[in-house]
């Protein structure tokens, strides 16, 4: 859908009412709804089906009444009807008429009118026995009248009737039916035990049928049932222990002659349904780490909960302990990038896992569930917890001296450090994922640990560090290789954590027009990925783009709108700094109000979670309001910006150190104590060797050009 707004093609496409498309509402996208045929499209498709020999019309009417403007029930029911019963007629006749021959056009009308009803086929059989010259039996044929034709009640009666009609043809379309909506021939060879005459034979049959269509030719054919509830039916005919027996039978051949085509998916469902649980619970398993590496999250959780729910029938042994944890972390990590970080369903998967890890001893297992939840105590805004969490795994790490394990420790410890506040410290970490990691090594981590790549999020978060840290050019040149990494890999859960860095680091240097491109960006990418938890903080970055180009209303609707979401979804990683953000545009546009209590909001979460990434901001915001309000408190303001410098400094902010002594020194400058502002300003901005162009030190140039002057 993607490729095609490019290219001068018309692509039409069905589907189903309870599908949604993502690309419905696109300026290149018209949507039609498709009707049910109406009577007469109806009658002109029965028909078609009946060709030159056409329906009594009482029959007609009730085949549309039934059919109810539904393609594939007016042909199966007409089918039905026309096919009614003429082998069966006529072995009942031959039978009553044992070696006394009826001419073969007294035969044909009989069994037409009787119409494969056996009480009318036995009575005018009867009939035309008794009488007594070939006349009479021509007048016997001709008086009796044509019985109503048997049109079915159902679809499913209708299907089920003719499948019974096969004769041998219907063990073929059952095992075709176990198979799948579509088959290849030389799979059915393999499962069916038929001469392969014999079987071709069934499977033309089929096809003059109606049931099947066929592509290619034996041996390179493949089959496909005409609609999925014509395969249903014919799967539906089958016994309990046979179907079993038939499913393990599938399964054994798909695995031992097909591995390398089939997908696990198939052989999950065979053994499934075969109720070889293990075998079920592992290729569940590999079916949804599978999905996983396509992006396609959704189809993977229901393969790995299709997994859970089979583990019930195992007894309770070390080996389905073991399936048990590998499931349970897996879905955790699957989650994330659908239901968000933060989910609780996400804590509950590595919870699960890490009991039975500790009950069984698995270390690998249980450094995957801690993890797991280190990343969802992030998320979910307890910075504490995750940094504990960190340190936690970073030991576990070193004492088992894994490769795999040291990087994804170090990277839940870049990640958690960083918005805790201790940037030097994140930083470390960033420079050891980058260097330990390699792409074609270490890409399969995304669907161990965390749904993204680690080392794109090494290069994102030690860009933020390096950007806290002063380094402005360093930090987006290292965002811009994380980025260009993401995108070679084209994993679209690692590329949206790419395009969050990259709106955070543009915040960070005030670049408002940036920041709203990251966003439309995220916007659209990740809505159009699936990506649902990402989309709202591409309205933060949008609206906090747009307030600062003095758009108020509109930008700080669309922030409020975004961190709704984002709690609702229960992220409340980053959520103060995007109140800091929110305040930063009420301190603007003068709602001195709400900005203070966006900045209480913002301070509250800080203290409970500690969230500490944008502290310094959010105390100069304050001060900001503190001047802006009705009763100016001069004296509280510049407490809240010496807070600002101090907490920054704790932090080796640099950057926010700057902007903070910055503001600090304006207001000295404006209340007359100009000695001292540049004894504050200069020596911070002296500190700085890069980033001249940015807004804060060129801002600050500026105000110590005015206080010397």
């Amino acid at each position: 859908m993607d490729r095609i707004v490019t290219l001068p093609v018309l692509l039409v496409v069905t589907f189903r009412p309870e599908f949604n498309p993502s690309w419905i509402g696109q300026p290149y996208v018209t949507a039609m709804t498709i009707n049910r045929l109406t009577q007469r499209d109806v009658g002109t498709l029965i028909k078609r089906v009946v060709g030159e020999k056409p329906l009594p019309a009482n029959i007609e009417r009730e085949i549309i009444e039934r059919t109810d403007g539904i393609p594939l029930f007016v042909e199966e029911m007409t089918m039905a009807v026309i096919e009614a019963g003429s082998d069966e007629a006529a072995a009942i006749i031959a039978g009553l008429a044992g070696n006394k021959a009826l001419p073969a056009d007294v035969l044909a009308e009989t069994v037409e009118r009787a119409d494969g009803i056996p009480l009318f086929v036995e009575e005018m059989t009867k009939a035309v026995l008794e009488a007594e010259s070939e006349g009479a039996v021509r007048r016997t044929v001709a008086a009796v009248p044509s019985p109503a034709l048997a049109v079915p009640a159902s679809l499913h009666a209708s299907l089920m009737a003719r499948l019974d009609r096969l004769g041998p043809a219907k063990e073929v379309a059952q095992i075709g039916a176990a198979i799948g909506r579509e088959f290849s021939y030389a799979l059915v060879t393999a499962v069916v035990r038929k001469p392969e005459a014999e079987l071709e034979s069934a499977l033309d049959r089929l096809i003059a049928a109606g049931f099947l269509f066929r592509q290619g030719v034996p041996p390179h054919a493949a089959y496909l049932f005409k609609h999925a509830l014509v395969r249903d039916a014919a799967y539906g005919t089958l016994l309990r222990e046979p179907r079993r027996a038939l499913h393990a039978r599938i399964a054994d051949v798909l695995e031992a002659q097909f591995s390398a085509a089939v997908e696990q998916e198939s052989l999950a469902h065979h053994y499934t349904e075969a109720a070889r649980i293990e075998e079920a619970i592992d290729y569940w398993l590999k079916a949804g780490k599978r999905a996983m590496q396509r992006s396609a999250n959704i189809e993977a959780e229901r393969h790995l909960r299709k997994g859970l729910e089979l583990l019930i029938n195992l007894p309770e042994t070390t080996a389905r302990d073991l399936r048990e944890i590998s499931l349970q972390n897996t879905l955790g990590v699957c989650l994330m990038p659908t239901r968000g970080f933060g989910n609780p369903e996400v804590a509950a998967a590595f919870t699960r896992a890490a009991e039975i890890c500790k009950r069984v001893d698995d270390a690998r297992g249980l450094f995957v569930s801690l993890r797991g939840k280190g990343q969802y105590h992030m998320i979910s805004g307890d910075m504490r917890t995750a940094c504990d969490d960190a340190r936690r795994v970073l030991a576990l790490a070193e004492g088992v001296g894994d490769h795999d394990f040291l990087i994804e420790a170090h990277h839940l410890g870049w990640s958690a450090l960083c918005f805790a506040g201790e940037f030097r410290a994140a930083q470390r970490h960033a420079e050891e994922g980058i260097t330990h990691y390699e792409r074609g090594r270490d890409h399969h981590l995304t669907y161990t640990y965390s749904g993204h790549d680690p080392g794109t999020c090494a290069r994102a978060f030690g860009s933020l560090s390096l950007g806290q840290l002063g380094y402005s050019e360093r930090a987006l040149a290292l965002c811009r290789d994380g980025l260009a990494l993401a995108e070679v890999l084209a994993h679209p859960f690692t590329i949206a954590v790419a395009l969050w860095a990259t709106g955070i680091l543009h915040q960070l240097r005030r670049e408002p027009d940036a920041t709203r491109e990251v966003g439309e960006r995220m916007i659209h990418y990740c809505s159009e990925k699936g990506l649902r938890t990402m989309v709202p903080i591409g309205k933060v970055f949008r609206g906090d783009a747009l307030a600062r180009h003095g758009q108020f209303a509109e930008g700080i609707g669309q922030m409020r709108e975004g961190i709704a979401e984002l709690r609702s979804i229960g992220t409340l990683f980053s959520l103060p700094s995007f109140f800091a953000c929110l305040a930063s545009a009420c301190a603007h546009c003068g709602n001195v109000g709400e900005g203070l209590a966006a900045v209480e909001e913002g301070l509250a979460m800080t203290q409970t979670g500690g969230d500490r990434f944008s502290l310094p901001e959010i105390h100069r915001i304050k001060a900001k309001l503190l001047l802006a309000s009705s009763v100016a408190d001069s004296d509280a303001a510049e407490a809240a910006f010496g807070e600002a410098i101090e907490v920054s400094c704790g932090q080796q902010a640099r950057l926010l150190e700057l902007r903070a002594a910055t503001s600090l020194a304006r207001l000295w400058g404006e209340q007359g104590q100009r000695a001292k502002a540049p004894a504050l300003l200069a020596p911070v901005y002296g500190w700085f060797t890069e980033g001249f162009d940015t807004a804060d030190l060129k801002e600050a140039k500026t105000l110590l050009d005015e206080l010397s002057a």
